[in-house]
C-alpha cells in the first residue's frame, strides 16, 4: 500500500492553488475587456482565429485551457499584449523539489527515477 500523505496538500499549497486560479480568472477578464474595448465581436474573433464561434466564445469564456501558443494567438486577435511571470515555488516546497544531483541520476541510464518519487 502506498503512503497517501505525500499527496495531501498542505494550506500554503492550497493557497498557491488558488492563487494560480484567480490569476488564471483576473488574465481571461483582462481577455475579455480588451475585446470589448477593441469593439470586436465574437463571430470577428472567430473568423480572425479561422474557429468556429463556439469554439472562440469558449476560449474567451475560459471553457478550454489555452496552451500558450493559443493565448498568443488571442492576444494578437484583439490586440492584446499578455506579460507572462512566474515565481519559483522550490523556496515553498523544497520537500517536493528534486535536488541538481537527483536530476542528474534522473538522466543517467538508471532504470530507476527520482522525479516519480515524492
Amino acid at each position: 500500500m502506498t503512503d497517501q500523505t505525500n499527496h495531501a496538500f498542505g494550506t500554503a499549497e492550497i493557497a498557491l492553488a488558488a492563487e494560480n486560479y484567480e490569476a488564471q480568472e483576473h488574465l481571461l477578464s483582462e481577455i475579455r475587456r480588451a475585446l470589448e474595448i477593441r469593439g470586436i465581436t465574437i463571430r470577428e474573433l472567430a473568423e480572425e482565429l479561422e474557429l468556429p464561434e463556439d469554439e472562440a466564445l469558449s476560449w474567451v469564456d475560459g471553457d478550454v485551457d489555452l496552451r500558450l501558443s493559443q493565448l498568443r494567438y488571442l492576444a494578437n486577435a484583439i490586440d492584446a499584449h499578455i506579460t507572462y511571470r512566474v515565481g519559483a515555488i522550490k523556496t515553498h516546497f523544497k520537500h517536493r523539489m528534486p535536488t541538481e544531483s537527483d536530476l542528474w541520476k534522473a538522466s543517467s541510464w538508471e532504470s530507476s527515477s527520482v522525479l516519480t518519487s515524492a
